[in-house]
């Protein structure tokens, strides 16, 4: 059985003049529907990883629903098969300065990644993407704010149940060229194991353990990327996995 995908990132949503944008997204879309209209050749499921606006704003969101209900309607799909995770640009960085810029050592991500305490990087920092995110995804599904990792999701093609789980990792990201994300990103081991677990719930199964691997990476969890059986959909923040 064959599962195809539409892999999108960085539109970076915003006001203004939106000839040159507008043009490139509206022959996205056009592609997407003569592909399928023409061709019989449909994805099964998007992912948009990332980067949705460009500055995190409110006005910004307003501009990405309706291309959103373009391309689906391009697709014949509807949002249920449509994922989305904030990149960098879909947070504000005036709330971003007053918050930590990012956590020293493990230790400290155990506290904070604490499913009980708030995560302020996600309910103020990306508060209007979080916004967004549930108002369009109503009665679907809502966005983690105590969780980098959203519960999975479970989609069934062509008889084949397919586990989706949503990694939120630009908590920490500056947003600005002259303070470099490099080291100082963080997933969080304890969200990881919460959804994995998750996934073994829903019957969904792995065939290499999350712990199996050398060293710690760039996010703050040791043995997760490039782990055999998963596939990562996306590139820099925004983060698919599915399996």
């Amino acid at each position: 059985m064959t599962v195809t995908w539409l892999h999108v990132s960085d539109f970076h949503f915003q006001e203004g003049d939106r000839y040159q944008a507008d043009k490139c997204l509206t022959a996205l879309i056009d592609a997407v529907r003569q592909f399928r209209e023409k061709d019989g050749r449909s994805p099964d499921l998007v992912f948009a990883t990332g980067d949705i606006a460009s500055h995190g704003a409110e006005a910004e969101y307003s501009l990405a629903s309706t291309f959103f209900d373009n391309l689906l309607e391009a697709a014949g799909l509807d949002k249920r098969r449509l994922f989305v995770v904030p990149g960098n640009h879909d947070a504000d960085r005036d709330v971003g300065k007053d918050l930590t810029r990012t956590l020293e050592k493990n230790e400290d991500a155990v506290t904070y990644f604490d499913a009980k305490r708030e995560k302020l990087h996600i309910s103020k920092k990306q508060s209007e993407f979080v916004k967004w995110y549930n108002q369009y995804f109503a009665g679907i599904r809502e966005c983690a704010q105590r969780t980098t990792c959203s519960p999975p999701q479970i989609v069934v093609i062509g008889g084949c149940k397919i586990a989706i789980l949503l990694v939120n990792s630009a908590l920490f990201c500056s947003g600005y060229e002259k303070d470099p994300d490099q080291n100082k990103l963080w997933i969080g081991r304890r969200c990881l194991d919460t959804a994995v677990a998750e996934l073994k719930a829903s019957g969904a199964m792995l065939n290499s353990p999350l712990t199996k691997s050398a060293g710690s990476d760039s996010m703050g969890c040791s043995g997760t990327w490039g782990l055999p059986g998963w596939r990562w959909v996306g590139r820099g923040i925004g983060q698919v996995i599915w399996w």
